[in-house]
């Protein structure tokens, strides 16, 4: 959602709540938790990510 940011300063969380409704709303119970974060991201998921934002930042706050 490039424009995410544009929309929510605006006040409108339409196009944030409708991408939710799509792409994990919908599904309910039908998917495992992992397959559903899986589809909404298009992509596997990973800590990766988390563990890199984390050192990122509390690397930063304690020198680390």
């Amino acid at each position: 959602l490039p424009d995410l940011d544009a929309w929510l300063a605006q006040g409108d969380p339409s196009l944030a709540t409708g991408w939710l409704r799509e792409r994990l709303q919908r599904f309910g119970g039908l998917r495992e938790p992992a397959k559903t974060i899986e589809y909404a991201a298009a992509r596997k998921i990973s800590e990766t990510a988390l563990l890199e934002y984390l050192d990122a930042k509390f690397g930063a706050i304690y020198g680390t």
